[in-house]
């Protein structure tokens, strides 16, 4: 009995060196997989160190490499065939990222300005609005010419000869409808209709009717008189985005036509104001179709001497 008990015993002690034969795999797998992924390099991520570093040093693509001028100037011989090896290994790359890296931010430079130089045309916008008004420089018309010599200012005489102007351009364009000229206390007022000139529900000038509004620009733009630009609306009411109310859409209308006078015809910005008197300044009845249509407009006001009693001077104001 004992020697049968000693004789299992024996037996099974045989099949324990398994164990640790199946430890030694796993643990010489664990090395060998270490081993691997320490060996393996990321290019890209080094190609990036490499790059940060020759920034952070001033290092360029011509002077990349006085790296090793000081380590063959240093107490140790270098083996000229490692050293040689070496220093091509790692000038290579370096040169070629530092390139590389220099093109892509050159071309990004270069789309960056063509974005904005794009913006620039595209965005010619009043900043209010948000809505493009693409005007066109101030040397692309005779008007823009003017510059800041010493006009002379416009008096009653003036404003009906200016009257009479406009009135035979306007009708030689079969434009009467669409402008209409008074005088009053105030002095000549040039009335806009606004669906020649906006869309509905907009401020952006029309881009075919900025030819007319072209010649109107040359015929007040000869006199010193300052001008102010109204906005008016119907009583309709207006809730968007951009225009919670007539007062803002009458607002910009009147600061999108003074722009396009400053900047398209250098009318004197000292000269000019915007005014939006929303639907409280109606001309016709807002009960009607035909009287709403007529209240919307921008007139544009060439102030007499009487008139302009009441605009702000420019300059230093005289304590009483």
């Amino acid at each position: 009995m004992g020697k049968r008990k000693q004789e299992h015993e024996k037996e099974a002690n045989h099949e324990r060196w398994l164990v640790s034969y199946a430890d030694f795999i796993t643990l010489l797998f664990a090395v060998f997989v270490t081993l691997y992924a320490m060996s393996y390099v990321d290019k890209q991520k080094v190609d990036q160190v490499i790059a940060s570093t020759n920034a952070a040093f001033g290092l360029t693509k011509s002077n990349a490499t006085p790296a090793f001028n000081v380590i063959q100037s240093s107490d140790i011989m270098p083996v000229p065939g490692i050293v040689a090896e070496k220093k091509k290994k790692m000038t290579t790359p370096q040169t070629g990222d530092l390139g590389k890296q220099e093109e892509e931010k050159k071309k990004a430079e270069e789309e960056k300005k063509a974005a904005e130089e794009k913006k620039l045309q595209e965005d010619k916008t009043n900043p209010k609005t948000g809505e493009v008004d693409d005007i066109p420089p101030p040397d692309s018309h005779p008007a823009a010419q003017a510059g800041s010599e010493a006009k002379p200012r416009a008096g009653d005489e003036e404003f009906k000869k200016i009257k009479e102007k406009i009135a035979t351009f306007l009708e030689a364009k079969g434009a009467e409808e669409k402008v209409k000229l008074t005088l009053d206390a105030r002095g000549l007022v040039i009335s806009l209709k606004d669906s020649e000139f906006f869309d509905s529900g907009s401020a952006s000038v029309r881009q075919w009717s900025r030819p007319l509004l072209n010649d109107i620009a040359s015929a007040i733009n000869n006199y010193n008189n300052a001008i102010r630009i109204e906005g008016h609306t119907d009583n309709v009411p207006i809730s968007t985005p951009t225009y919670p109310s007539n007062w803002e859409l009458s607002t910009a209308r009147a600061t999108n036509i003074v722009q396009y006078l400053i900047t398209a015809h250098s009318f004197p910005p000292e000269k000019l104001s915007a005014i939006g008197y929303g639907e409280y300044r109606p001309i016709a009845d807002n009960s009607t179709a035909e009287g709403r249509q007529k209240n919307r407009r921008v007139d544009v006001v060439i102030l007499s001497s009487s008139g302009e009693q009441g605009e702000p001077t420019v300059g230093p104001r005289q304590e009483e």
